[in-house]
C-alpha cells in the first residue's frame, strides 16, 4: 500500500505575495504621506489578519514587506523634494561654492583620514544671505587638521555620532574635470547619497549645539571601528595598516597611492573594497559561531543578521554592502519561514 504524498510546505509562486505586500506598502505611503505611524498601524493590522493561519510565512511576509514598501516610497519622495539640498543647487537657487551656514546632526563618528577627518551631516536648516530655510539631505565635510594643535581643537569640540552642529562652509555640487569615460563627480555623490561637499578649514567654523539621542548598538559599532582604526595605525606600518583598514573597516583614506596601484595592476583591488565577498564571509562565519550556542533557526537569524547589519552600517553602508547584506538576510529569513 502506497503512502499518500505529503503536502508541500512551499508556494509555487513565492514572489507573488511579496510583490503584493510591497505594492500595498507603496500605496499606503502614497495615501498617508509622511504619517508613517498610520501606515505602520495599517500594516500591522494586515499582518494580524493572517494570525489564524498556521503558516509562519503568512505572518512574517506582510510584517516585512509592507513597511519595506512604505520606506522605499518615503525615501524616493524625499529624494526629489523641492527642499532637498541637491535640488536647490541643481536649480541654481544657490550657486555652488557660495558661503552658507548649515545646521544638522552627524550621521556617524568623524571618519579619520590623512590631514583631518570626514564628517557626514544630515542637514535640517540652511542659511544663505540671511534667509533661513528648512532643508533635507546629507553633506560630506572634510575637517582640515594638518597639525596637532588644530587636531586638539577638534577633539575639544567632541564631535561624535548624534552631535548637533552648526557649520559655516561653502557647499559644492558641480562637475570637475575628469578623464573621458569616468563616472561624473555628481553621479558618484548621488550613488553615495551625498548632496554636496565642503572643506572646513578651521574648528572655529564648527559649533556644537548639543547631542541627539542615538541608536546605542550603532554607536557602539562606530566606537569599535574607530578603536580598531587607531589600533591598526599604531601596531602596523603605514602600508599594512592602510590595507587592513580598507579591507576590514571600509576606510580607504589611509591607503597610500603605491599600494593601491599594486593592487590595481594585479587585478585584485576589489579585495580592498568591502562588498559581497566580505559580507558572505563575515555572515557565514557569524552564523557558524552562533550555531554553537543555539540550533533554532529564528535565534540564529536574529543574532547573525543583527551583527551583520551593525557591521554594514559601521563601514559606511555603501550600495554593494547593503545589497549583499539584504541578500544574506533574505537567505536566512527563508530558512526561518521554511
Amino acid at each position: 500500500m502506497q503512502d499518500s504524498p505529503q503536502p508541500r510546505n512551499f508556494s509555487r509562486y513565492p514572489m507573488l505575495w511579496i510583490s503584493v505586500y510591497f505594492a500595498v506598502g507603496i500605496a499606503l505611503a502614497a495615501v498617508t504621506g509622511n504619517a508613517i505611524w498610520i501606515a505602520a498601524t495599517i500594516a500591522l493590522f494586515l499582518a494580524g489578519v493572517w494570525l489564524i493561519s498556521s503558516r509562519v510565512a503568512r505572518i512574517i511576509l506582510p510584517i516585512v514587506f509592507v513597511p519595506l514598501g512604505i520606506g522605499c516610497y518615503l525615501v524616493e519622495a524625499e529624494n526629489v523634494s523641492d527642499n532637498r539640498i541637491k535640488t536647490i543647487y541643481e536649480k541654481a537657487s544657490i550657486d555652488s561654492g557660495e558661503p552658507v551656514e548649515i545646521q544638522g546632526v552627524l550621521r556617524g563618528h568623524p571618519e579619520p583620514a590623512y590631514g583631518g577627518a570626514f564628517l557626514r551631516v544630515r542637514v535640517e536648516r540652511l542659511t544663505f544671505q540671511g534667509a533661513v530655510r528648512n532643508v533635507s539631505g546629507d553633506v560630506r565635510l572634510f575637517a582640515n587638521a594638518d597639525d596637532p594643535e588644530t587636531a586638539a581643537d577638534y577633539a575639544a569640540i567632541d564631535l561624535r555620532y548624534g552631535a548637533r552642529v552648526k557649520v559655516a562652509c561653502r557647499l559644492e555640487r558641480e562637475e570637475r574635470f575628469r578623464n573621458p569615460g569616468v563616472t561624473s563627480n555628481v553621479a558618484m555623490l548621488d550613488q553615495q547619497g551625498i548632496d554636496a561637499t565642503a572643506t572646513v578649514k578651521s574648528p572655529l567654523l564648527i559649533e556644537k549645539l548639543g547631542e541627539d539621542p542615538v541608536f546605542l548598538p550603532l554607536a557602539l559599532a562606530y566606537d569599535a571601528r574607530k578603536y580598531l582604526i587607531d589600533a591598526f595605525r599604531k601596531s602596523f606600518s603605514e602600508e599594512t595598516a592602510g590595507v587592513m583598514i580598507a579591507s576590514l573597516l571600509g576606510d580607504k583614506y589611509f591607503l597610500d597611492r603605491n599600494t593601491a596601484e599594486i593592487f590595481r595592476e594585479g587585478g585584485t583591488f576589489h579585495v580592498l573594497v568591502i562588498s559581497g565577498l566580505h559580507i558572505t564571509f563575515i555572515g557565514g562565519l557569524t552564523l557558524w559561531f552562533v550555531s554553537f550556542f543555539t540550533k533554532r533557526s529564528l535565534y540564529q537569524f536574529l543574532l547573525a543578521t543583527s551583527f551583520l547589519w551593525a557591521y554594514t552600517f559601521a563601514v559606511g553602508a555603501e550600495i554593494p554592502v547593503v545589497r549583499a547584506s539584504v541578500m544574506f538576510t533574505v537567505l536566512l529569513l527563508a530558512r526561518v519561514i521554511d
